[in-house]
């Protein structure tokens, strides 16, 4: 059947069927290649955040008024993790890990940390900050961000072929 189609690909030439068709075609290591570059500057972006001075305080800052509240956690991301939060008070249906619906504490808790993280600016300076370091990262690798970027825009009319 799709090899009815015009400007199809002939599974059967290939020499892993369409899957390695599909790979060469649409230069599989190239494309993961990639995407690992890609988020390998959003991660460093995102490290230099935080070792900024600017927000090593905001954080501890943030982290201060959480201690005022009752919580007790240096770093912003751990009331996620935080297992004394979940269930509270709630059944646990059978077969299930967790309650289906946020627990009381776990509400009272995300309301605390959205308050802290306003007074503060810590959501504020996290994207000042990221999107700077981001706008430096996109300068200093501008030529292989364009590679990407055509790579990536082909990548789509080449998968069409194997649809």
């Amino acid at each position: 059947m799709l090899d009815d189609l015009p400007g199809s690909i002939r599974c059967e030439d290939a020499v892993d069927g369409c899957r390695g068709d599909a790979f060469q075609e649409l230069d599989y290591p190239a494309t993961t290649a990639a995407f690992t570059f890609s988020q390998g500057l959003r991660v460093t972006a995102l490290e230099d955040v935080y070792r900024n001075s600017r927000f090593v305080k905001v954080t501890a800052a943030r982290s201060a008024c959480m201690a005022k509240v009752g919580y007790h956690h240096a770093n912003p991301f751990e009331p996620g993790h935080d297992v004394s939060l979940l269930d509270s008070g709630q059944s646990v249906p059978p077969g299930d890990d967790f309650a289906p619906n946020p627990s009381q504490a776990e509400k009272t808790a995300a309301n605390d940390d959205v308050a802290c993280k306003y007074q503060t600016g810590y959501l504020q300076a996290l994207t000042q900050l990221a999107g700077q370091y981001e706008e430096q990262l996109i300068a200093q690798n501008t030529s292989h961000l364009a590679q990407i970027r055509t790579l990536w825009t082909s990548t789509p009319d080449l998968a069409r072929k194997f649809a």
